[in-house]
Protein backbone atom coordinates (compact mmCIF):
# COMPACT_ATOMS: atom_id res chain seq x y z
CA UNK A 1 0.00 0.00 0.00
CA UNK A 2 2.46 2.81 1.08
CA UNK A 3 5.36 0.69 1.92
CA UNK A 4 6.99 2.00 -1.48
CA UNK A 5 7.52 5.65 0.08
CA UNK A 6 9.10 4.74 3.18
CA UNK A 7 6.18 5.02 4.92
CA UNK A 8 4.53 2.13 6.82
CA UNK A 9 0.59 1.12 7.36
CA UNK A 10 1.09 2.32 10.81
CA UNK A 11 2.24 5.89 10.06
CA UNK A 12 -0.44 6.47 7.30
CA UNK A 13 -3.30 5.59 9.73
CA UNK A 14 -2.00 7.84 12.30
CA UNK A 15 -1.80 10.64 9.62
CA UNK A 16 -5.11 9.63 8.68
CA UNK A 17 -6.28 9.89 12.10
CA UNK A 18 -4.12 13.36 12.60
CA UNK A 19 -6.33 14.47 9.69
CA UNK A 20 -9.23 13.60 10.95
CA UNK A 21 -9.31 15.39 14.30
CA UNK A 22 -8.18 18.63 12.65
CA UNK A 23 -11.21 18.24 10.73
CA UNK A 24 -13.61 17.24 13.65
CA UNK A 25 -12.07 20.18 15.56
CA UNK A 26 -12.63 22.92 12.61
CA UNK A 27 -15.98 21.84 12.06
CA UNK A 28 -16.73 21.80 15.95
CA UNK A 29 -15.83 25.07 15.86
CA UNK A 30 -17.83 26.26 12.62
CA UNK A 31 -20.96 24.49 14.77
CA UNK A 32 -20.37 26.87 17.72
CA UNK A 33 -19.91 29.97 15.54
CA UNK A 34 -22.70 29.01 14.04
CA UNK A 35 -24.98 28.41 16.68
CA UNK A 36 -23.81 31.73 18.36
CA UNK A 37 -24.86 33.89 15.07
CA UNK A 38 -27.60 32.37 14.92
CA UNK A 39 -28.91 32.73 18.54
CA UNK A 40 -27.71 36.30 18.34
CA UNK A 41 -29.28 37.04 15.28
CA UNK A 42 -32.54 35.06 16.35
CA UNK A 43 -32.44 37.44 19.87
CA UNK A 44 -32.31 40.65 17.54
CA UNK A 45 -35.06 40.07 15.69
CA UNK A 46 -37.21 39.28 18.59
CA UNK A 47 -36.59 42.29 19.73
CA UNK A 48 -37.78 43.85 16.57
CA UNK A 49 -40.46 42.39 16.58
CA UNK A 50 -41.48 43.01 20.37
CA UNK A 51 -41.02 46.64 18.93
CA UNK A 52 -42.64 46.97 16.04
CA UNK A 53 -45.39 45.82 18.24
CA UNK A 54 -45.28 48.12 21.09
CA UNK A 55 -44.65 51.13 18.53
CA UNK A 56 -48.11 50.05 16.84
CA UNK A 57 -49.95 49.40 20.59
CA UNK A 58 -49.08 52.64 21.81
CA UNK A 59 -49.91 54.44 18.85
CA UNK A 60 -53.63 52.69 19.49
CA UNK A 61 -53.66 54.30 22.86
CA UNK A 62 -52.37 57.90 21.65
CA UNK A 63 -49.23 57.99 23.76
CA UNK A 64 -46.69 59.84 20.90
CA UNK A 65 -43.50 59.63 23.43
CA UNK A 66 -43.14 56.49 24.38
CA UNK A 67 -44.37 55.29 21.07
CA UNK A 68 -41.22 57.63 19.53
CA UNK A 69 -38.92 56.57 22.16
CA UNK A 70 -40.01 52.67 20.68
CA UNK A 71 -39.51 54.32 17.32
CA UNK A 72 -35.75 55.04 18.03
CA UNK A 73 -35.21 51.26 19.53
CA UNK A 74 -36.44 49.80 16.98
CA UNK A 75 -34.30 51.95 14.67
CA UNK A 76 -31.74 51.15 16.35
CA UNK A 77 -31.96 46.98 16.57
CA UNK A 78 -32.52 47.45 12.63
CA UNK A 79 -29.28 49.36 12.28
CA UNK A 80 -27.74 46.39 14.55
CA UNK A 81 -29.05 43.79 12.19
CA UNK A 82 -27.68 45.77 9.18
CA UNK A 83 -24.00 46.49 10.85
CA UNK A 84 -23.28 42.81 12.14
CA UNK A 85 -24.49 40.58 9.46
CA UNK A 86 -25.44 37.93 12.19
CA UNK A 87 -27.54 35.64 9.85
CA UNK A 88 -25.11 35.39 7.14
CA UNK A 89 -22.28 34.94 9.25
CA UNK A 90 -24.58 31.88 10.49
CA UNK A 91 -25.00 30.74 7.27
CA UNK A 92 -21.38 31.19 6.07
CA UNK A 93 -20.21 28.45 9.57
CA UNK A 94 -22.92 26.01 8.80
CA UNK A 95 -21.91 25.88 5.01
CA UNK A 96 -18.20 25.76 6.45
CA UNK A 97 -19.14 22.83 9.01
CA UNK A 98 -21.76 20.89 6.33
CA UNK A 99 -18.02 21.09 3.90
CA UNK A 100 -15.99 19.69 6.87
CA UNK A 101 -18.54 17.33 7.60
CA UNK A 102 -18.26 15.86 3.49
CA UNK A 103 -14.56 15.69 4.39
CA UNK A 104 -14.20 13.60 7.31
CA UNK A 105 -16.72 11.10 5.23
CA UNK A 106 -14.66 11.09 2.70
CA UNK A 107 -12.25 10.14 5.41
CA UNK A 108 -14.07 7.36 6.41
CA UNK A 109 -15.44 5.76 2.79
CA UNK A 110 -12.46 6.53 0.30
CA UNK A 111 -9.15 6.39 2.18
CA UNK A 112 -7.16 3.58 -0.17
CA UNK A 113 -3.94 5.58 -0.16
CA UNK A 114 -1.19 8.35 0.59
CA UNK A 115 -2.67 10.41 -2.86
CA UNK A 116 -6.09 9.71 -1.71
CA UNK A 117 -5.03 11.39 1.67
CA UNK A 118 -2.72 14.03 0.00
CA UNK A 119 -5.84 14.71 -1.66
CA UNK A 120 -8.40 15.05 1.26
CA UNK A 121 -5.98 17.56 3.44
CA UNK A 122 -5.25 19.61 0.08
CA UNK A 123 -9.63 20.22 -0.03
CA UNK A 124 -9.21 20.65 4.12
CA UNK A 125 -6.20 23.41 4.09
CA UNK A 126 -8.47 25.01 1.16
CA UNK A 127 -11.32 24.88 2.62
CA UNK A 128 -9.70 26.27 6.20
CA UNK A 129 -8.32 29.03 4.52
CA UNK A 130 -11.10 30.48 2.30
CA UNK A 131 -12.88 30.03 5.95
CA UNK A 132 -10.26 32.24 7.41
CA UNK A 133 -10.09 34.79 4.11
CA UNK A 134 -13.84 35.21 3.39
CA UNK A 135 -15.80 35.88 6.50
CA UNK A 136 -18.70 37.77 5.65
CA UNK A 137 -18.54 41.72 6.52
CA UNK A 138 -21.92 42.45 4.50
CA UNK A 139 -24.65 41.72 2.65
CA UNK A 140 -22.44 39.82 -0.18
CA UNK A 141 -22.46 36.79 1.70
CA UNK A 142 -24.74 34.53 -0.22
CA UNK A 143 -22.22 35.43 -3.29
CA UNK A 144 -19.13 34.10 -1.24
CA UNK A 145 -21.38 31.14 0.14
CA UNK A 146 -22.22 29.93 -3.59
CA UNK A 147 -18.98 30.73 -5.09
CA UNK A 148 -17.11 28.40 -2.65
CA UNK A 149 -19.54 25.70 -2.81
CA UNK A 150 -19.29 26.05 -6.46
CA UNK A 151 -15.29 25.88 -6.17
CA UNK A 152 -15.75 22.50 -4.28
CA UNK A 153 -17.85 20.99 -6.57
CA UNK A 154 -15.76 22.07 -9.45
CA UNK A 155 -12.91 20.32 -7.92
CA UNK A 156 -14.73 17.20 -6.71
CA UNK A 157 -16.27 16.88 -10.36
CA UNK A 158 -12.33 16.87 -11.56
Amino acid sequence: MTEENGTGREEFRQAAAVLDTNVAEREALWEVRHRFYSRWNGGIVGISLFLSAAVTIAGIFDEGIVAAVLGVLLGLTIGAQQAWPLSEKSYFYRSGKAEAYGLRRLLERRLLDQADLDDIRAKFLELNQRMEDTVPRGAAVHEVVQNMRDAVRNKTAD
